[in-house]
């Protein structure tokens, strides 16, 4: 059975517009912890919650945090599981959903922005669509609310379609030693990152993850379907998409197709694309996310 990372090599055309599948705290902050996740706390103003994605920790935001603290309250996530989080049992993406709405609640955070990378931009489109009142913008990036049509390629695909599929890799990346899943990572990282340094800081954190917890997730991405949800939602979404992995136009043509696609029919959602990034933008374009960001807020 060849890995996901394998085919993504193997296929790579099919696959550039993915990024989900292939995802440090500093001084003066707290430290909150949940049993899905450890958040750190610091600054003073209006509250921005930034969350990683697929088998990365919080470090991920870390200049963004550093930018956004001198006028706000920011929240750093790290979520069990990846980069070196201790794994749970019973780990599931609504289970993360639900504690973070806690954390809001118990925070008592007024309306805070919701900005999350690849998962955590689903994650953040997901307390968007099940807490509304606990959010008030979401700023996704690269993250979509259905992976699957972007492995199929076909926005018709339905979360029933991709069940068996779903399945196989949860128990495939459930059977993964950690460096196992490094290697694993290191097939489809030129899509997520074109600078080495950056590649090999995606390898360490998919190392030190938990191959159980990854598998979950993957398989819950491909069988979770947010885009009907978002239809009656009224929490303002900015979605950033990257298709930096491409080089024709045509290319890049077909991938803004397939992610406005996602979004078409959600009132409040704004999709903007960048043609030079790839998935992790805030370390692709950091000027251009959080250009984006501030604008939106």
């Amino acid at each position: 059975m060849t890995t996901i990372n394998q085919h993504l090599a193997k296929h790579y055309h099919k696959y550039q517009l993915i990024g989900l599948l292939i995802g440090f705290l500093i001084a003066s902050f707290s430290i909150a912890a949940q049993e899905t996740f450890t958040a750190s706390q610091k600054g003073k103003g209006p509250a921005i919650l930034f969350i990683p994605g697929l088998m990365s920790d919080s470090s991920v935001w870390d200049d963004f945090a550093e930018q956004f603290e001198q006028a706000h309250q920011v929240h750093q996530i790290s979520i069990a599981g990846f980069a070196g989080s201790a794994p749970i049992e019973n780990w599931s993406i609504d289970r993360v959903v639900g504690e973070v709405a806690r954390y809001i609640a118990e925070n008592d955070l007024q309306a805070p922005l919701i900005v999350g990378h690849s998962l955590g931009g689903f994650i953040a489109l997901k307390l968007a669509v099940d807490y509304p009142q606990a959010v008030g913008k979401v700023v996704s990036v690269d993250g979509l609310p259905f992976l699957s049509p972007i492995f199929t390629r076909d926005p018709q695909t339905k979360a029933e379609d991709m069940r068996q599929r779903a399945e196989q890799m949860r128990q495939y990346y459930a059977a993964l030693s950690p460096g196992q899943v490094r290697e694993s990572t290191r097939n489809g990282v030129y899509i997520q990152a074109r600078n080495e340094e950056a590649q090999e800081k995606i390898l360490a954190m998919a190392e030190r993850s938990d191959p159980r917890t990854v598998g979950i997730a993957i398989s819950e991405l491909m069988t979770t379907d947010l885009r009907e949800d978002l239809t009656t939602t009224q929490t303002p979404i900015l979605v950033l998409g990257a298709s930096g992995a491409f080089s024709s136009e045509q290319e890049h043509q077909f991938a803004e197709r397939l992610y406005q696609q996602q979004v078409s029919q959600a009132p409040t959602a704004k999709l903007v694309m960048n043609r030079d990034a790839r998935h992790f933008m805030m370390w692709e374009a950091p000027e251009w996310v959080a250009s984006q960001i501030a604008s939106f807020m």
